[in-house]
């Protein structure tokens, strides 16, 4: 089990609704498709990494993108 099915479960089990991206695209893909209140990411995430995502979650967030 990876760390990410274990946050993925106890989220689950709490009452979330969780969204797995395999890579920085989709998780951009996703962010763009869904209303999220948090979210968990890796810096060492493929195509775009962990820290990139963030800067671009907050600049769509600001609506500066």
């Amino acid at each position: 089990m990876t760390t990410n099915d274990l946050v993925s479960d106890y989220l689950t089990d709490a009452g979330h609704t969780v969204f797995s991206a395999c890579n920085g695209l989709e998780a951009l893909r996703l962010f763009q498709q869904n209303p999220m209140e948090l979210i968990v990411l890796d810096i060492m995430l493929p195509n775009v990494d962990g820290i990139q995502e963030a800067d671009v979650v907050f600049r769509l967030r600001r609506g500066q993108l």
